[in-house]
């Protein structure tokens, strides 16, 4: 995500930020396909699987040899002439990249090369760990909306619901909603704005999350066979949905945009890191919890999570569409001014 930020243009930053999901939603679908085809028709090895990805991350990591560095890496480091050729490069030889180019001049001469105790230090500027905690409090509303363990507990979670061949409902209700609401996602994200589709993803999908806790409780209350499972698949597709549209692609990518260039490095890692962190502990923690306090409380603690998440974007995030890196580290740059104004106007 860091690398298709510094490579994008501000227009089009958006829609190519949201690649990366496209393409790991369509990994998800291909593997849920193909357990599913294989569940009714046993032909192939659950290893022929890894196989194909390992030959996957093979082609990835030989193209990675021969990809150029970003601009804005270049020119950091010193590599003016190199960032010119890379950006004119990216651009097509018949675009004017002149202005580009003393933006990132600029923003660059303001940036002094840092050691490692120095970038550590920047996180005391309010400039640096306002979106550095930005980025975290995405990536705490993503993972507790309880996406993973939709993804890993599909199956378990329509036999729950007393759904006929949960495998093949949840296979394709997970990847092909996530598939066709991802790339719905990527047309919009430079269109309507990273905010309001958080917002309105957060929104359904607290609805949604709602709605799946009530099956369950419902079904938990009948001694009989379930009739409520038309609202769980209903439930579960729109939950999908919701977060393919919003918050699958725009956490990653509004990380990337956030983050000053001068400590992206390591803040990136450390928001990486506490995202995966979440991962592992709501796919391995959702099923003794559930199983502690009942599927519908589970997913109804899910619901209140993602409501909490709108009154954190629609005060504290702000909108990044059609802003160039630049523009965004100097908005928080221009935050910082404003009120250390407001402090001197008040101590006079």
């Amino acid at each position: 995500m860091v690398y298709v930020s510094e490579i994008s243009t501000a227009k089009f930053k958006g829609l190519f930020g949201a690649c990366q999901q496209l393409f790991s939603t369509l990994g998800v679908f291909f593997v849920e396909l193909f357990g599913c085809i294989n569940n009714y028709e046993p032909k192939f090895k659950y290893y022929h699987v890894s196989l194909i990805a390992l030959f996957v991350v093979l082609v990835f990591e030989t193209l990675m040899l021969i990809t150029k560095e970003t601009p804005r890496w270049l020119m950091a480091h010193g590599k003016s002439d190199e960032a010119k050729e890379v950006l004119r490069f990216l651009r097509g030889p018949a675009c004017n990249t002149k202005k580009e180019l003393n933006e990132m001049i600029d923003a660059m001469n303001k940036q002094p090369h840092l050691t490692v105790m120095e970038t550590l230090r920047e996180f005391r500027r309010r400039p640096v760990y306002l979106p550095f905690l930005l980025a975290m409090g995405l990536a705490f509303f993503q993972q507790l909306s309880g996406i993973n363990a939709a993804i890993f507990y599909a199956t378990t979670i329509f036999q729950q619901a007393q759904v006929s061949q949960p495998a093949l409902v949840s296979s394709f209700a997970l990847g092909g909603v996530q598939v066709v609401f991802t790339l719905a996602g990527m047309l919009l994200v430079d269109l309507a704005g990273r905010k309001v589709l958080l917002v309105v993803g957060a929104v359904v999908l607290s609805l949604s999350a709602v709605m799946l806790g009530t099956e369950f409780k419902l079904c938990s209350a009948q001694t009989s066979s379930c009739e409520y499972s038309p609202m769980a698949i209903a439930g579960f597709i729109i939950y999908m949905m919701a977060f393919s549209i919003g918050w699958g692609a725009i956490p990653w990518l509004m990380m990337s945009e956030l983050i000053p260039q001068r400590v992206k490095g390591i803040s990136s890692g450390i928001v990486t890191a506490f995202n995966w962190l979440l991962v592992a502990i709501v796919t391995k923690e959702f099923k003794p919890f559930s199983d502690t306090v009942r599927p519908w409380f589970a997913w109804w603690s899910f619901a209140l999570i993602i409501a909490l998440s709108i009154p954190f974007v629609v005060v504290l995030l702000p909108e990044t569409k059609g802003h160039s890196l630049e523009e965004i580290e100097e908005l928080f740059e221009r935050h910082r001014g404003n009120r250390e104004r407001r402090e001197i106007e008040i101590v006079m």
